[in-house]
Order: C-alpha cells, then structure tokens, then sequence
C-alpha cells in the first residue's frame, strides 16, 4: 500500500512536471511563430516590390535576336509560372531515426502548386526561382537529431538539437536558388549519428515550411 501511494505521489509530480514544460514549450512556439510572422511580412513587402518590377518589365517587352533565320524576333517576357507555397508537419513521433534518413511530414496543410510529396517528403521544384525553406524539430528530451537540408544530393543548410535533457527545439531558415525539376527534402545527417527521437504532437510540430519569393 505504501508502494502504491509513493508511485501515485509520483505520477501527480510528473504529470505537473510535464504540464510545465509545455507551458514553456508553448512559449518558445508563440515567440517563434511571432518572429516567422515578422520575417514573412518583410519578405512580402520585398516580393511585391520586385513583382512589381518584373510587371513593368513584361510590359515592355524583352528583344531577343533570333540569328537561326537572319531574323529578328520580339518575344513576351516570360514571367509567373506556378506559384508554391506549403507547410507540413509530422503526423507522430518518429523514434531512434538512424543517419541519412529522409523525414517525412505526412499532414499537410497547405501546398499550392502540388510541389510538396507527403508520401516521399520530397519537394520537386515545379516553377524555377527563390525558394525559401524553413524547419522545425523538435526532440524528445535528452536527444541529440543532427539535420540537414539537401537539393538534390548536396547539403545547402544545417541544425541540430541537442537538450541535455531538457525540452527545447532545432530551426534553421534559408533561401535558395532553384531550377525546374530539383528535389528539396530534410534528413539527419550523413556523418553523425542521431541518438533519441523526434517529438511531434498537438502541441508541438516537427514541420517543414517553404514558398517561392520570386
């Protein structure tokens, strides 16, 4: 009986614990989300501009010689193309990924364009141009999960987590230039080898963001 209580007292204590941590999980999701918010909106601004500028230019039209014939053609300036923009997130945990394993973020919220697999966790550039990239992990406490961002076969940016036991959380942001066809995914890294899991529930989501600036 006295085992019992002392394993009920427990339970009550971890269960505050917890309750706790993702208090301050919450907090670290509602900073962030604020400075995305703010990174967006400057983004937009800028996109605009130069949306703008790109307009005026298709206006005037571009000359280009066509020496093929000896002839001189006047061709449209070719603007727009499909536009992309995601976001996706794990649908569960993924427990004890191993090195070089592509992450896969199952539900999907928004994908215009269709540039985004949720089966493959792969996204196929449909329109060439700026594309900018964003993920979030997070661990389970105590794990370390190296990340990487790859086009094609190179690695184009980097994170890691590493939470000494505690809850926290790995982010990295980037632009990159893109041509038709090049494939964009997230995996642990090729040379380190993860030790943990990745956490990814209703209060906190492993996801995988991205959209063309132009």
């Amino acid at each position: 009986m006295r085992g019992s209580r002392y394993n009920m007292g427990c339970s009550s204590h971890d269960t505050n614990d917890f309750e706790m941590k993702l208090k301050i999980i919450e907090l670290q999701m509602d900073q962030r989300i604020l400075n995305l918010e703010k990174q967006v909106s400057a983004l937009t601004k800028v996109n605009q501009v130069l949306t703008d500028r790109v307009e005026k230019c298709d206006i005037r039209h571009q000359r280009d010689i066509d020496l093929h014939h000896g002839q001189t053609k006047l061709y449209p300036r070719q603007v727009g193309g499909t536009r992309i923009a995601f976001y996706a997130y794990m649908a569960k945990d993924e427990s004890s990924p191993g090195r070089h394993h592509t992450f896969i973020f199952h539900n999907v919220t928004t994908n215009v364009g269709n540039a985004y697999n949720k089966h493959t966790g792969i996204l196929t550039a449909t329109s060439a141009g700026f594309l900018v990239f964003s993920v979030v992990v997070y661990p389970v406490g105590g794990s370390h999960i190296p990340v990487e961002v790859v086009k094609n076969s190179d690695v184009i940016g980097s994170t890691t987590t590493y939470t000494n036991g505690h809850y926290s959380l790995a982010t990295t942001t980037i632009i990159v230039q893109l041509s038709v066809g090049d494939a964009c995914y997230i995996r642990t890294s090729s040379s380190v080898t993860p030790s943990g899991s990745i956490f990814s529930r209703q209060e906190a989501k492993t996801s995988f963001t991205g959209w063309l600036l132009f």
